[in-house]
């Protein structure tokens, strides 16, 4: 150390700190730029591709279909068949018209 208490840039623990952390920096960084996806069946576009929220055209058909049968302005029914009353007082859906 100097006599004036201010320590020197080669002397004591400093220097040596300092050369170190200039070595360390000076390493090469890998950077990985495989395709993590070539190893697999089915590519990762395809795999999410499904999802309702991945193109406008599909969310437009999901949301027809979610409205369609809400604030209709001509409202019908989809069911036209017969109901059949069972045994135990419930009603099912036949298809076909019953003969008397």
């Amino acid at each position: 150390m100097h006599p004036s208490g201010v320590m020197g840039m080669g002397m004591g623990m400093g220097g040596g700190a300092l050369s170190a952390a200039v070595v360390s920096t000076r390493r090469w960084l890998s950077v990985r730029t495989a395709n993590i996806f070539s190893r697999e069946g089915i590519s990762h576009a395809r795999r999410v591709s499904w999802a309702p929220h991945t193109t406008d055209k599909k969310q437009g058909a999901f949301a027809k279909l979610a409205r369609s049968n809400f604030n209709d302005p001509t409202p019908q029914s989809f069911f036209t068949g017969t109901l059949l009353r069972t045994g135990d007082g419930s009603l099912s859906a036949t298809p076909m018209s019953l003969r008397e």
